[in-house]
């Protein structure tokens, strides 16, 4: 049995979801018999010359795989782009997978002129937008002899697209082993939280994680009921969470940032 070597382009070592993933999935991987991977790293910042030399790079297996989130190919707009440059150099039987979608309703909790900006932002690629969509998806997908998708969903979006749904395949994301618990009336002591009800939620600060959303829940509930979130800031200046006073006050943050990162009171 020969060695496999896979040469993968994805965010490293970085405060980034999609690198705790990779970082994960490398592992596995490595784990298996002969079976090596190469990692392309990407650091999340931007590099329009190395493109085409992270392209090249992935030439070094027998298969290139790429973890595509548009952000790092600079989005969506077609004059910002830059994910052909990258893929233009592979000359490798390719596997992409993609971790983010916009099509569907904007399910992103928010308020005032921002959100408002992003719900037009939208509407635009999911209506008016549609032939460029339909076009930058098929671009981008279908060169791959195979597309990894975390859930169903992403796959009819693709599919809608005019992706070939038969190099589809949804491998939903992994979750690591859960360990006993322990330590929970060291964190009750912490917080003076005593015998209340702790609800817990993890993930990096984000407008797309629900911190907002959780902390109104938190609001409408019982005083008895208290947040945790785990976790940490992926950005340098993290975006406050905003949050009613009664919910706020009784929330707290864990992990690789202080609380006062984690919670701005207002109404």
């Amino acid at each position: 049995m020969k060695t496999m070597k896979i040469a993968m382009f994805t965010s490293w070592q970085v405060r980034c979801g999609i690198a705790d993933y990779a970082s994960e999935l490398v592992g596995g991987l490595r784990g298996l018999p002969k079976t090596e991977v190469d990692v392309v790293a990407y650091d999340r910042e931007v590099h329009p010359g190395r493109l085409r030399e992270w392209g090249e790079a992935l030439n070094s297996g027998q298969v290139a795989h790429i973890q595509h989130e548009y952000s790092f190919f600079g989005y969506l707009l077609p004059w910002r782009n830059q994910f052909g440059p990258l893929v233009s150099q592979i000359q490798r039987p390719l596997v992409i997978t993609r971790h983010v979608s916009f099509d569907g309703p904007l399910t992103v909790p928010g308020r005032g002129v921002k959100h408002a900006i992003r719900q037009v932002k939208w509407a635009m690629y999911n209506r008016w937008l549609g032939p460029y969509a339909r076009q930058l998806n098929k671009e981008t997908f279908d060169i791959a002899q195979r597309i990894i998708v975390l859930s169903g969903r992403l796959r009819d979006h693709l599919a809608a697209r005019g992706v070939d749904p038969g190099k589809i395949r949804v491998i939903p994301g992994g979750a690591p082993a859960v360990t006993p618990a322990a330590g929970g009336d060291a964190v009750r002591a912490r917080y003076g939280w005593g015998r209340k009800r702790v609800i817990g939620q993890f993930g990096y600060l984000a407008p797309p994680k629900g911190h907002a959303l959780a902390l109104e829940a938190l609001a409408r509930l019982p005083e008895d009921h208290v947040l945790l979130i785990a976790g940490g800031p992926r950005l340098r200046s993290p975006p406050p969470v905003s949050g009613r006073d009664r919910g706020a006050h009784r929330g707290a943050g864990s992990g690789r940032a202080r609380p006062d990162h984690w919670f701005s009171a207002g109404r």
